[in-house]
């Protein structure tokens, strides 16, 4: 008897999306390893909602100011992209009762940092574009603590200064992402990556507690970026101009 020829099974897979063919070829060129390519997959989540609505917000341009580490992976993303980014290394904020708690040396070092990279009072006062300071935060503390520690070095919020947590409305501040959504990708991109923490390793800028010695602060700021952060740079870098969104400044 002639056994029936059994039919030939096709493994059929789906199509990858434009965005992962770019993260594999970026992988490819800069040898990502495989959690270097899932935070990469966070960022691009996170960092692609955070634009979408900052241009929604912001249609003439802001300027954005990072405040601390948290959110300085997604900047860099976003800076990448053309967006006018500020970075302000600073720490532990959220364990201030009291802004007056710290030491008069650290913000004279801090001024004179703030000068260097343009965010200065006048800045504040003449730039046409709005300044968002944003910061992954629990309570809102760090932002807050933030604003009146600029008070304190001479810089004063006006009208064009906008204090605005990433992850949602937090105490009366207005937040810029809505995360009680069902966009469960986003959700879990957001857990991971700033409530985990795992983008912390790849942050481009220094750890600069508050607390630090004035004769330390210009130290740590003029520190070069750690090696993890130039190949996420390289990463973020090689996806974006796969799909086209790489500013020319940085091609």
């Amino acid at each position: 008897m002639i056994n029936p020829i059994a039919p030939k099974i096709i493994n059929v897979m789906p199509p990858l999306s434009k965005s992962e063919q770019a993260i594999r070829a970026a992988s490819i060129g800069v040898r990502a390893l495989a959690d270097e390519q899932q935070v990469l997959r966070y960022v691009i989540n996170v960092g692609d909602a955070v634009k979408n609505k900052l241009d929604a917000l912001y249609p003439r341009g802001c300027v954005l100011a990072s405040v601390g580490r948290s959110p300085s992976l997604l900047a860099k993303y976003l800076e990448l992209q053309g967006k006018e980014v500020k970075y302000c290394p600073i720490s532990d904020l959220k364990d201030l009762c009291n802004s007056e708690q710290i030491p008069s040396g650290f913000l004279i070092e801090y001024r004179k940092f703030l000068d260097r990279i343009g965010l200065t009072d006048k800045f504040i006062k003449e730039t046409l574009k709005p300044i968002v300071f944003t910061d992954y935060t629990f309570q809102g503390l760090s932002l807050r603590n933030f604003e009146l520690m600029l008070k304190r070095i001479g810089i004063f919020a006006g009208p064009k200064v906008h204090f605005r947590p990433i992850n949602g409305n937090i105490y009366g501040l207005p937040g810029i992402l809505q995360l009680h959504t069902e966009d469960k990708a986003l959700n879990h991109s957001v857990t991971q990556l700033l409530t985990m923490r795992l983008g912390k390793k790849y942050t481009p800028i220094p750890r600069l507690p508050w607390t630090t010695q004035p004769s330390e602060v210009s130290g740590i700021l003029n520190s070069p970026p750690s090696a993890a952060s130039k190949r996420m740079n390289d990463l973020m870098t090689d996806f974006l101009e796969h799909v086209g969104r790489l500013s020319p400044l940085y091609k």
